[in-house]
């Protein structure tokens, strides 16, 4: 069968037409599910009782006031950096490995529903350090501003990270005629390049945190 130049450009529309759709309904889905998490902590930690509070006050000065506390050269800055960053370097590697399965989507939210239940949780704990004067640890507001800044930073960096995999995901998980897995390095290294540049991304955040945080001890 012969095809005519205006059945090729109608086919790319429609792929195209087809990718595009699927691309707002992945970025849909995950915006609905990081959202809901992050307000789903926001409102559990509320119904903790005072005493949770009061009995916390060692953990959240340890945060704050012991970071880079025994470093001495590049090395241990870096692996105390490296440190903070663990959990969010887990939740990236784990949305790249996933996205090589057929059930990468509920992976992915797991992730972010994680994600979006901690850092909501760690924001409305930490308020009560503020707003609460009977707690002996006084937080201050500007340490707050840059907790409250940067968590959302890197909520915002996994959330566009679990949408690229996501779209990733189509192309990896191609396969030939015979049924079996064809992946094409095309597609793959860049995926790969994207991941290590978000990896990255994040001890570079978690860097400057740290840093902030100890110079505003």
């Amino acid at each position: 069968m012969n095809y005519t130049e205006s059945d090729v450009r109608a086919f790319r529309r429609n792929n195209n037409s087809a990718a595009r759709i699927e691309r707002l309904k992945i970025i849909f889905q995950f915006a609905v599910t990081i959202l809901c998490s992050f307000i789903m902590g926001l409102l559990l930690i509320r119904m903790l009782p005072e005493q949770f509070y009061s009995n916390s006050v060692l953990r959240v000065s340890t945060h704050f006031e012991t970071v880079f506390i025994n470093c001495e050269g590049l090395y241990d800055y870096v692996l105390c950096i490296l440190k903070y960053s663990l959990s969010d370097i887990i939740c990236i590697v784990a949305l790249f490995l996933v996205s090589f399965f057929t059930f990468n989507y509920v992976a992915s939210d797991i992730v972010l529903i994680y994600n979006g239940i901690k850092i909501g949780s760690t924001l409305s704990f930490l308020w009560a350090f503020i707003a609460n004067t009977a707690l002996s640890y006084n937080l201050g507001v500007l340490r707050y501003v840059v907790v409250v800044v940067f968590k959302l930073a890197l909520l915002i960096l996994i959330f566009d990270y679990s949408c690229r995999s996501a779209l990733y995901s189509h192309k990896l998980k191609v396969v030939s005629a015979t049924g079996r897995p064809s992946v094409k390095m095309r597609a793959l290294v860049p995926f790969i390049v994207n991941t290590i540049a978000y990896i990255g991304s994040l001890i570079i955040f978690n860097g400057i945190y740290c840093f902030l945080i100890y110079a505003l001890k």
